[in-house]
Parts: structure tokens; sequence; C-alpha cells
């Protein structure tokens, strides 16, 4: 009896000091602060510190739809992590969730300071200013809590610091192509966009994606109305260079079929 007594008191001790070791070193979930994005396309971090022994996590970013229209997620730090672990269905509510847990069920460990993604987001209010992000998903049915476990199962305490993303109202050549009678619409679009040139003749339209590969090019547009379709290509940023009179006006639009 004193065997067994002492068998339960020293299993509640170890379990005991598992559970305070995961106390004390707890992760860190945190979004880089104040990020300045020159014109309406901004990408933040996410990033964590103590990662260790870690086996899945769940989570969720959140920010004012009114603000903030979700363009896509890239450059992830961790293995099996891509853009099928992220679920956007709320995402013009303002959510987007993310789940991992690797095809081989082995816990791993990261530096600190490591990007576990980027978040890309069109800017949509008329007016610079700082739009917070958070990772507490309270607003949506049913609630998805922060979640990160190690490889005994244990969810573990995780701190999750907020952050935010900063826009400025400087458009490269929106005043220039409002001046020539040049605007473009919808932005974000599904299939095509549209370009109104209520003014003279353009000499080039060259539509190219983020990485500065050209998709397609015209010359000698005489038409008022010019439907660039993109229904082929992926969501993302696109750039659209429109040469006339001798000047060159770029305009950023962002394909995304939740829209």
């Amino acid at each position: 009896m004193k065997i067994r007594y002492l068998f339960l008191v020293l299993f509640f001790l170890v379990v005991t000091q598992i559970n305070v070791k995961a106390q004390q070193d707890p992760v860190d979930l945190y979004a880089t602060n104040s990020v300045e994005a020159t014109g309406n396309i901004g990408t933040i971090e996410i990033k964590v510190n103590t990662f260790t022994d870690i086996i899945s996590f769940q989570a969720s970013i959140n920010w004012d739809p009114t603000l903030l229209v979700f363009v896509g997620v890239s450059d992830f730090g961790i293995t099996d992590f891509n853009e099928n672990n992220f679920g956007t269905a709320t995402s013009s509510e303002g959510h987007v969730r993310f789940v991992w847990e690797p095809s081989d069920a082995t816990a791993i460990a990261l530096d600190d300071s490591t990007v576990l993604f980027s978040v890309q987001f069109e800017f949509i209010s008329n007016q610079p200013q700082e739009v917070p992000l958070s990772f507490t998903d309270i607003s949506s049915e049913p609630s998805f809590p922060i979640e990160f476990a190690n490889s005994s199962l244990e969810i573990l305490t995780v701190n999750a610091h907020d952050g935010s993303i900063t826009f400025f109202d400087e458009i490269t050549g929106l005043e220039n192509m409002y001046n020539a009678g040049i605007s473009i619409y919808p932005n974000p679009f599904k299939e095509y966009v549209r370009i109104t040139n209520e003014d003279g003749e353009l000499d080039f339209i060259k539509v190219f994606n983020i990485h500065g590969v050209l998709l397609q090019e015209f010359s000698n547009i005489k038409d008022k109305f010019i439907d660039l379709h993109l229904s082929g290509s992926s969501n993302g940023i696109y750039l659209i260079n429109i040469h006339k009179d001798g000047n060159i006006l770029t305009r950023k639009v962002v394909k995304n079929l939740s829209k």
C-alpha cells in the first residue's frame, strides 16, 4: 500500500513538473509591428519564439474587414505548411484560420524570430492609418482558440502579441492617371480588370505578375473601354503599366476570387 502511494505521489510530481515546464516556457506568437506599406498593398510577417518540440498548432489572424481585404499568404517557414493549411471562408469577415500538423507526426523546433508565414492585405480606406491585427478569434461562431501542442500532446501556454500594419495613401501614378482620364476597376477583381480611357490613344498596356513576368501586352489602343481578362491566373498581386504620351503609369491590382 505504501509502495502504491509512493508511486502515485511520484507520478503526480512528474506530471506537475511537466506542466510547470510548459507554463514556464510559453510559445510567443506575434505579428511584426507597424509595418509601413506604401500604396494599397502591404505585407506583414507572423513569427514565433520558443517554438520547441511542437507537433501541431492552430490559430487565426483577425482584422477590421472595413479597412483591409485579405489577398493571400506566402513565405512559409516550416515543412508541410502552405496555402492549404489556411481556412479563408471567413476572410470577408476579417478572419483567416490556420492549422498545422506534420504528415510524419514529428515534432520540430524553430529558431527565435522564425517567420511562420507572411500575409498580404489590400488597404481599402480613403484615409491613411494604422490597422491592428490580432490572433484571438472571438467574433466568429464557433470560436477558434489558439492551441500549440508538444510531442506529449500537451497544450502549451501561448503568448499572442498583436501587431499592426500602417498604410500611406501613395499609389504609384494614381494622380497622373486621374489627370490623364484613365481609371482601372474593379480592384480587387475576380476575372477581369477594365481600363477606362477618356482621352486620346494609349501607346501600350502591359500586365505583369508580382515577379515581373509579362503576362499580356497591347499596343495602339483607341478603345474607350479595355478589358484585361485574367480568369486563368491565380490569386495575387498584378501590375498594370499604361504608356500614354511618353509617360508610364503603374497601378497595382489584386485578384481575389472570394470577393
